[in-house]
């Protein structure tokens, strides 16, 4: 049995910021705390026998601490990136990995988005098109992603040029 095949990224894996993680916590507490609340009300409005309101509260609370704890941070420490000069190469996931090989010569344009919060946190989404749909590399320095959407701008007509 042969050992796993290495790919031209391997060598340049570059992991998203470290503020990343407060970034995803955040944008979780934002939908989660109202969910969590929403569904309370309903519970104590509806009638929802009080053993049935605590556990239900129970499990939102321990499922939000989860995703905070152990969810959020191991997400951010499997997500990497590498931009060659001939490939994107992207892997992500942790029950699911996910490599992601994209040659330069399929990228059609490239996408740079910042909501409010990725603003506050001086991040950027990152949006790289092909025929096929697109790979995005969800959180990047802003100037990092300035300047890597330039990158393969300027690679992606090289290559589509020859």
């Amino acid at each position: 049995m042969t050992g796993p095949t290495t790919l031209p990224g391997d060598e340049q894996r570059t992991p998203l910021p470290d503020r990343v993680v407060t970034y995803w916590r955040v944008g979780s507490a934002l939908v989660s705390i109202p969910v969590t609340l929403v569904i309370i009300g309903a519970l104590v409005g509806g009638g929802a026998p009080v053993a049935v309101t605590i556990a239900v509260t129970a499990l939102l609370v321990a499922g939000f601490l989860a995703e905070m704890l152990v969810v959020i941070p191991r997400r951010h420490a499997l997500w990497w990136y590498s931009i060659g000069t001939e490939q994107i190469d992207l892997e992500h996931g942790w029950i699911v990995r996910r490599r992601t090989v994209v040659p330069m010569t399929r990228v059609q344009h490239v996408q740079l988005e910042r909501g409010p919060l990725a603003d506050r946190f001086s991040l950027a989404e990152l949006k790289i098109f092909t025929a096929a749909g697109f790979v995005q590399i969800p959180a990047l320095d802003r100037a990092e992603g300035d300047r890597i959407r330039q990158q393969i701008a300027e690679l992606a007509r090289i290559a589509d040029d020859l």
